[in-house]
């Protein structure tokens, strides 16, 4: 997990901002499970689309920094296998 990631957790589990939050988890498959943070919106709460959540927007904001940084470490690794490959 990313720094990015974990801070946009902490930022959605923290209950000063998200007292009422909630965790959805869904199965996916045998060995596979979806985990969901699921705070009830406020009134400057964004929603993400596509998916069960909303979040103010610095939990958005640390949210898309860590979906940029898995992006940038899925290229990286690629890149790695790619010249181990060579």
């Amino acid at each position: 997990m990313t720094d990015n990631a974990a801070a946009a957790l902490r930022r959605m589990t923290n209950t000063d901002v998200y007292p009422r939050a909630g965790l959805s988890i869904r199965k996916i498959a045998d060995n596979k499970f979806s985990l969901s943070i699921v705070p009830a919106p406020a009134d400057n709460d964004i929603t993400i689309p596509r998916a069960n959540v909303y979040l103010d927007r610095p939990a958005a904001d640390a949210l898309e920094d860590a979906r940029l940084d898995a992006t940038a470490n899925a290229v990286l690794a690629s890149h790695l296998l790619l010249n181990r490959a060579n």
